[in-house]
């Protein structure tokens, strides 16, 4: 954990001299060579005990507006975007749930009359950290398990 928090700061130091205006592309080069190698203290990582805490973590949210291009399947692959989410928190054995909430909004169509646009938010809360959180969603999932999961929740993995 403490390397990735090292190379955490490190990035944040380069996006601070980039957003300041010193965006040479030596710092561009710096920052994708300590994000490869995010990527890859997070793929070596090991879960330890102390790792899982008592209090719940907001982990990933999702919106099913975000996949407005499915149509009606926007809400189906949100919840599938979530759930792969949760199977990263699920082969470290961190506790983990999913917590679903619906809300609409009407907006003016060009006819002028309302629509009513609802949408559904899921919410992954896990019992760690939040900078453990962030490492775990770093990892990838290998194929086999992407593609059971994507298609127990009835989506197409090639949509992620």
């Amino acid at each position: 954990m403490e390397q990735y928090l090292k190379i955490r700061e490190a990035m944040n130091k380069i996006i601070t001299k980039m957003k300041s205006g010193e965006n040479t592309k030596s710092n561009m080069d710096k920052y994708f060579d300590l994000r490869a190698q995010l990527f890859i203290v997070a793929d070596m990582y090991k879960l330890h005990p102390k790792d899982i805490t008592d209090s719940w973590t907001i982990a990933d949210t999702v919106d099913s507006g975000q996949y407005h291009t499915q149509g009606l399947g926007a809400t189906k692959y949100a919840k599938g975007h979530i759930k792969l989410s949760q199977l990263k928190f699920q082969q470290l054995g961190i506790p983990s749930k999913i917590e679903e909430s619906s809300w609409c909004y009407n907006q003016r169509n060009w006819g002028g009359q309302f629509n009513i646009n609802r949408h559904t938010t899921f919410t992954l809360f896990v019992k760690c950290s939040e900078d453990l959180a962030e490492l775990v969603l770093l990892r990838p999932i290998n194929k086999p398990d992407c593609i059971k999961c994507c298609e127990d929740n009835q989506v197409n993995p090639l949509v992620y």
